[in-house]
C-alpha cells in the first residue's frame, strides 16, 4: 500500500537525529582538544615569562647597591644589563676606560655566577655594542657603516677583557661556546618620550641573555599536535 502523502518518515527522522548527535559529539571532542591546546599554550607562555622574570630578579638583587654607581640598567628592555658608553669609552674610541675595567672586574664574575646558576635555560650571552646615529661630517649611510665598525670593536674589546679575567674554569668553558660579541651600530637607538633619539642613552654596551625556553616551548607544542 502506498504511503500517505503527509506521513512522516520515521526511519529518516531517526537517521538525522543520530547524525546530529554524532556531529554534536565531534564538536565536543574538537572543543576539548582546543581547550587542551589553549591551556598548554598559556602554561608554556607563563613559563617563558617566569624564567626571564626570575633571572632578572636575581640580577637586580645581586647588583642593587652598585646599580647607580656604575650607571647600569637592569632588564629595562629585555633580559639584559646595560652600561652607558660615556662611562666605558671616550667618544669615537674603542678602548675601555680604566674605570670601566674596574667595574668589569667586579661585575662580570658575579654576573657569570648567575648565568651558570641558570645555564639550563640560557643559550647565549651576547655582548652588544650600540651607538647613536651621530657621526661628524658623514652621510647617514657612511655614519651607519662607521658606527658598525666602532660598535664591533667595542663589543670585541669588552669580550676580550672579560675572557682574561681570573674567573672559574667552568665559566670559561661555558663562555667559549655561548658568549658572542656583536656590533649593532645605531640599529636600536633609544628614544625619548617625544619620539626623538636620545644619543646619550643610545650609546651603550649591553650584556644580553638569550633563553632557550621559547625554543623548547615550540618543540613541545609541536609534539602536542595530532
Amino acid at each position: 500500500m502506498a504511503k500517505p502523502i503527509f506521513q512522516l518518515d520515521t526511519e529518516s527522522d531517526e537517521h538525522w537525529i543520530a547524525t546530529s548527535d554524532m556531529m554534536a559529539g565531534l564538536m565536543m571532542v574538537f572543543l576539548l582538544i582546543a581547550v587542551i591546546y589553549i591551556h598548554s599554550f598559556q602554561k608554556k607562555a607563563e613559563a617563558i615569562e617566569d624564567v626571564s622574570s626570575n633571572i632578572c630578579n636575581e640580577i637586580k638583587r645581586q647588583f642593587d647597591k652598585e646599580k647607580d654607581e656604575w650607571s647600569m640598567s637592569i632588564c629595562e628592555n629585555g633580559l639584559l644589563v646595560s652600561f652607558q658608553n660615556d662611562a666605558i669609552f671616550d667618544r669615537g674610541k674603542d678602548e675601555l676606560k680604566p674605570e670601566f675595567k674596574v667595574i668589569l672586574d667586579n661585575f662580570f664574575p658575579r654576573f657569570m655566577k648567575i648565568v651558570l646558576n641558570n645555564e639550563k635555560d640560557i643559550d647565549e650571552l651576547r655582548i652588544e655594542g650600540h651607538t647613536s646615529s651621530e657621526f661628524t661630517a658623514q652621510s647617514e649611510k657612511m655614519s651607519y657603516i662607521l658606527n658598525t665598525q666602532l660598535s664591533q670593536k667595542r663589543s670585541y674589546n669588552v669580550m676580550r677583557y672579560v675572557f682574561d679575567l681570573p674567573i672559574r674554569e667552568n665559566s670559561i668553558q661555558w663562555m667559549r661556546t655561548n658568549l658572542t660579541a656583536h656590533g649593532m651600530s645605531s640599529s636600536n637607538i633609544i628614544k625619548t618620550q617625544s619620539g626623538q633619539e636620545d644619543p646619550i642613552k643610545s650609546r651603550r654596551v649591553e650584556f644580553r641573555l638569550q633563553t632557550n625556553v621559547q625554543e623548547k616551548f615550540i618543540q613541545e607544542f609541536k609534539g602536542l599536535q595530532p
